[in-house]
């Protein structure tokens, strides 16, 4: 099977989401963007079969510092459980579910205390010894978390949250201080789109709509001390495209106005396929040049009226075989080759370099295949070549490799990080 080159494009986003938390529509003029090939290798998706658990452990540096995260995956692919260790917190999610909708999540956050008591005590004694030979100390200090965070949600026979919970406990085991914080909101419908959610806290989102449209979206808040109002407001053109993001932000306090902002949040120009080739986001302004197929072969980006950076992209047919890099303000240049064999990914090499360096920092990655055109192992290699004298020879900087059996694919790397995907 051959492994394809992926070009994804979004124009603007307008959703609701039944198998996560609520997420409240909104309209999003989105840069549109290219998968890179060396990004196009999705392991949960090799295989064919539904994912039952990913287990991902990261390892920096001399491999002290590791980080796992465990993940288990129902037949519809909704997350059950979650278990996040970055030492020395732990974070724990356990998802439920009814009629594939999410109806509850709960994350617990617990910390070491060991290990946070000794890490301080040995940070203070390392500043205490900075401080004496009046060095700069690097060293930094943990916290406590301990925590459990909820939310709940309520739908009616259309599927649809009509109301949700969240709850935020915290608790400090030194003086066994308990602190929660509880927000109840409700969700209004005009047919089958939110029109207004209100919280408990006072604050209150209004969506209207023009032409299933999102136009205008609203966000007041009040309480005895201070007033806030948000108003954004959504253009289209006669194709839909979203091509104004407007907003006015006030904020009081006693009748004191403490901010009063009404600008273009983000605009953009799109050509006669609908493709965005104008996109302005406060100061800053990115241009897009498409070819005969559509793919995008430029970017350029400007802070008002000066040149930021420069990407471009070159094509065989729809393969991607060569970019460039300009970064302007760093004077970085970075090129990146790729080569294929059957459309499959072989070879990308990158050459990175500052204009003011007296070196090259090129490096390669290697795609070796099985029989079946699975990938199997990725070499990085790394050089550093001057101006002058002696070439450097390329060094191993990491190896990726691919195990696969009839249920899971298991990737590790020679630093010791690995991730493992077990499937139905």
């Amino acid at each position: 099977m051959k492994k394809k080159l992926y070009l994804f494009i979004g124009i603007f986003t307008f959703f609701l989401s039944s198998y996560a938390q609520l997420k409240k529509p909104e309209a999003i003029i989105t840069n549109p963007k290219i998968v890179l090939p060396e990004e196009s290798i999705d392991c949960s998706k090799l295989s064919g079969k539904n994912l039952k658990r990913k287990t991902i452990i990261s390892k920096e540096g001399n491999g002290m510092s590791n980080k796992e995260t465990t993940t288990d995956f129902d037949k519809n692919g909704n997350i059950l459980n979650e278990t996040r260790l970055e030492s020395p917190y732990l974070y724990a999610s356990l998802y439920t579910y009814k009629k594939n909708n999410l109806v509850e999540k709960k994350t617990i956050v617990t910390s070491d205390l060991d290990f946070i008591k000794r890490f301080n005590q040995d940070s203070e004694a390392s500043n205490r010894a900075s401080n004496k030979n009046n060095e700069t100390s690097i060293w930094a200090s943990f916290d406590e978390k301990n925590s459990t965070d909820l939310y709940q949600a309520n739908f009616d026979q259309n599927n649809r949250i009509t109301s949700y919970h969240t709850e935020e406990t915290s608790k400090n085991s030194a003086t066994n201080e308990l602190k929660k914080n509880t927000t109840e909101y409700n969700i209004i419908y005009d047919k089958d789109k939110i029109s207004e959610i209100k919280s408990s806290d006072g604050g209150v989102n209004r969506y209207f709509y023009e032409k299933n449209l999102l136009v205008k979206k609203t966000f007041e808040s009040v309480t005895p001390k201070y007033q806030r109002t948000i108003n954004e407001n959504y253009s289209y053109d006669k194709n839909n495209n979203l091509i104004s993001v407007k907003i006015n932000s006030l904020f009081r306090s006693n009748d004191k106005i403490l901010e009063n902002i009404n600008k273009v949040k983000d605009s953009a120009v799109y050509n006669s396929t609908n493709k965005i080739i104008w996109l302005k986001n406060e100061e800053y302004i990115k241009t897009f040049k498409y070819n005969s197929n559509n793919l995008i072969e430029e970017i350029s980006t400007f802070y008002k009226t000066t040149p930021v950076s420069k990407q471009e992209y070159f094509y065989d047919n729809l393969l991607l075989i060569k970019t460039t890099s300009t970064d302007f303000n760093r004077k970085k240049n970075v090129t990146k080759v790729y080569n294929y064999n059957n459309g499959i990914l072989k070879e990308y090499e990158t050459i990175d370099y500052y204009t003011n360096q007296d070196f090259r920092s090129i490096s390669k990655n290697l795609y070796d295949y099985d029989q079946n055109n699975q990938i199997k192992k990725i070499t990085s290699l790394k050089k550093l070549l001057p101006k002058e004298g002696v070439e450097m020879n390329f060094t191993v900087e990491n190896e990726t490799n691919f195990n696969y059996t009839q249920n899971s694919i298991i990737v590790t790397q020679k630093n010791g990080s690995s991730e493992k995907y077990e499937f139905y």
